[in-house]
């Protein structure tokens, strides 16, 4: 059994994301950042990042293979990171959350005061 544990980040822009990122980094926590699925589909594409194309690419995406495309893209990175301790960040909505919640390592911050 994987015993990772899986926090799940998000908030508001500018809510003070980046901090918890970076003190859980020096606290041994790897962290995949959901948006890098997004910049890395549009590097693929040979496309300039930038909000318009990133944009673009979340929603075509998500019209695509549905709106739990990032997370699913997401799983892969946190089960081949080092550490045990993972954050993720890039929550975008309860949908993410419930996807997370489908592996037997996620703890949601979100999700806490549901279960």
């Amino acid at each position: 059994m994987n015993t990772k544990l899986v926090i799940d980040l998000a908030d508001m822009p500018e809510a003070g994301k980046s901090v918890v990122v970076a003190v859980a980094k020096g606290s041994g926590y790897d962290v995949v950042v959901m948006g890098d699925v997004v910049r890395e589909e549009a590097a693929s594409r040979n496309l300039k990042l930038n909000p318009e194309n990133l944009g673009k690419i979340t929603l075509k995406l998500r019209q695509k293979e549905g709106n739990t495309v990032i997370t699913k893209r997401s799983i892969p990175k946190i089960e081949k990171t080092k550490e045990q301790k993972v954050i993720v960040d890039g929550i975008r909505s309860l949908s993410e959350v419930e996807e997370f919640e489908k592996h037997a390592w996620a703890l949601n911050l979100l999700g806490l005061g549901r279960r």
